[in-house]
């Protein structure tokens, strides 16, 4: 998700143990990215909005 926002082609994933340091580059998938917002904008508009919506007008939500 990050890689989309910030407009990177890519990103390194460090790990670090005792035995050593390895490196693995992760690619940006512009695939992955655009179904994560399609699921997001669906979410907020038919879950996170009305809930505000609804706290904001005082009804009290179970």
């Amino acid at each position: 998700m990050q890689l989309g926002i910030m407009g990177l082609s890519h990103c390194d994933f460090i790990i670090h143990t005792k035995q050593g340091n390895h490196i693995i580059e992760v690619p940006y998938d512009d695939i992955n990215f655009q179904e994560i917002v399609l699921n997001l904008d669906s979410f907020a508009k038919y879950q996170l909005f009305p809930c505000l919506v609804l706290i904001h007008l005082g009804v009290v939500l179970q």
